[in-house]
């Protein structure tokens, strides 16, 4: 998410839904740029405790700064999930994309929308599915092409 911020060449601290605080990273606008898409990381931890890639084991708590943490290895595991899931394929503007390609691009289009280069703000994809992999999307639009 940091670099889709640098793409819209927007200042991170200057937020429109987080304001800056002392206690936090002082980066409001990544903040914000993650909120569409938040559910990505909130179906891959569904997925992580359903399949058992994460479990409660996984968990320690410290008592110095009262939270709970990730073992290192469990850690690493929930990590290539939640690739996997910015990495999977989504349809936008008629063609599919990858996750982390769409943020990028919705990232630019912010920046153009507030310095005054375009007028509108298109809605960023909303979660209908999520498929594995672009070839698999292709795959599913050539069955469509070939149905009609």
């Amino acid at each position: 998410m940091p670099e889709s911020y640098q793409c819209s060449r927007l200042g991170a601290p200057v937020g429109y839904i987080h304001e800056f605080s002392n206690y936090q990273t002082k980066q409001s606008l990544v903040y914000d740029l993650q909120e569409p898409f938040r559910w990505i990381a909130d179906v891959a931890v569904t997925e992580a405790f359903e399949s058992g890639v994460l479990d409660l084991p996984d968990f320690y708590f410290t008592g110095d700064d009262y939270r709970y943490r990730l073992e290192p290895d469990a850690k690493e595991r929930f990590l290539d999930l939640l690739r996997m899931r910015f990495n999977s394929a989504v349809r936008y503007k008629g063609r599919a994309f990858k996750w982390d390609t769409v943020i990028e691009q919705k990232a630019t289009e912010l920046g153009r929308y507030v310095v005054g280069k375009s007028s509108e703000l298109e809605k960023a994809p909303q979660p209908s599915f999520l498929i594995e992999s672009i070839y698999e999307m292709r795959v599913i639009d050539a069955e469509q092409d070939i149905g009609r």
